[in-house]
């Protein structure tokens, strides 16, 4: 077994490089990237042109491999190299993950599409693909909901989601009647929909068992799904050690979102980045400087797990502490930083201008509607002051 020739002084120095925002040789290949042209769907007759993944060989090879090495009697490994064979497999695995869920996001707006001639208010309140699928095959084109709340919450629909749902239902209007063809057609994308998750969720189970060997340290500071998935869609830990920090944060970014779906900025459209509990407990205004500072960590994580480092993710956990801590000195003021929360921000000396200006002009208003004589004045009465407006907005 070769030994890693991966030093302590190497590790500082690439920790130095990165806190100065310097790269390395070399260029990620094998990046994934979303497709560029968005399907027509009024030109897709069955969700099996959209889907494809779950009858392809390559696929179902991939299924019966991972069974295999998963099955109660395999060898269980305490490290997986560069030459084990399962190291190829586990690369495939996270590869296949980011194909299954662009292919559900295919599938969801297929549904979408289908369906929204006959409820187009559902997707205004059920956002959630695997979520909006239940509810359409639940559904059908029923107008009285009512029988199916009890299934509804049994999903993990809230009673608010529900109660909207069956008003807008019993309100709406339909552009047309479906036909059974139709509603088949609706209903076979459904059941895809809810096989794509199954397998997703079946190969995605199984690269967070084995991303504690392939990438502990990347592991420790953002968990095992989300490595996985950051993994997974560059194409391997050599792409992602080559990837500069900046580009992390648009990794599992929605490229292309159609109009129907802009009005939903959740985290189901925002980048792996934003799931890691680091950055989603931050407040929203200082989630951006959060998410810098973990890509930065994630990228010198990635290389130390490329070198076999630290293969027990001991540098990945002082890493993530280093974070914690950095984000907490920020926001108690021990450690100097250009941030400041909202509240403590000053506006711009002109906003500060038109303020005043603005506040000013509201309370002469007032004065002038209670020297008008409202209900009880008395014309002997005192007329109050004016308030002063500042010189520079005085008209001359």
């Amino acid at each position: 077994m070769a030994v890693s020739t991966f030093t302590a002084e190497d590790y500082a120095r690439m920790e130095a490089e990165i806190e100065i925002g310097l790269g390395v040789s070399g260029v990620a290949t094998d990046i994934y990237k979303p497709p560029e042209e968005e399907i027509d769907m009024d030109t897709v007759s069955i969700v099996k042109e959209v889907a494809e993944t779950l009858r392809s060989p390559a696929f179902q090879k991939l299924l019966e491999e991972i069974s295999k090495v998963t099955a109660p009697g395999a060898m269980i490994k305490d490290t997986i190299t560069k030459d084990d064979p399962e190291y190829k497999l586990v690369h495939d695995a996270m590869k296949s993950c980011v194909t299954l869920q662009t292919e559900i996001a295919r599938v969801h707006k297929f549904i979408r599409h289908k369906y929204k001639k006959y409820y187009k208010e559902l997707e205004q309140f059920v956002v959630e693909p695997i979520q909006y699928s239940r509810i359409v095959k639940i559904i059908r084109n029923d107008i009285d909901l009512e029988p199916y709340v009890d299934t509804l919450r049994s999903y993990g629909f809230d009673s608010t989601t529900i109660a909207k749902v069956i008003v807008t239902r019993s309100t709406c209007t339909m552009a047309e009647n479906p036909s059974l063809n139709e509603l088949k057609c609706i209903e076979e994308a459904c059941d895809e929909m809810m096989s794509l998750e199954e397998a997703k969720q079946f190969v995605l189970e199984y690269t967070q068992l084995r991303m504690n060997h392939i990438a502990p340290n990347v592991s420790a500071i953002v968990g095992t799904a989300i490595a996985a998935q950051l993994i997974g869609i560059v194409g391997g830990l050599d792409n992602l050690t080559k990837l500069p920090a900046d580009h992390l944060p648009n990794l599992g970014k929605s490229q292309n979102l159609d109009g129907e779906n802009r009005a939903d900025q959740s985290q189901y459209h925002g980048c792996f980045l934003l799931n890691c509990d680091i950055v989603k407990s931050q407040e929203p205004d200082f989630r951006d400087r959060a998410l810098k500072m973990v890509s930065n960590k994630i990228i010198l994580a990635a290389r130390i797990d490329a070198n076999r480092f630290a293969p027990d993710g001991s540098k990945g956990a002082l890493l993530r502490e280093k974070i914690i801590r950095q984000i907490d000195g920020i926001l108690d003021g021990t450690i100097q930083s250009t941030y400041k929360p909202s509240f403590q921000r000053k506006r711009p000396r002109e906003q500060q201008d038109l303020a005043i200006l603005a506040a000013a002009r509201n309370e002469l208003a007032m004065r002038q509607q209670i020297t008008a004589g409202p209900v009880g004045y008395s014309p002997y009465q005192v007329a109050p002051p004016q308030p002063a407006i500042p010189p520079q907005y005085q008209h001359h």
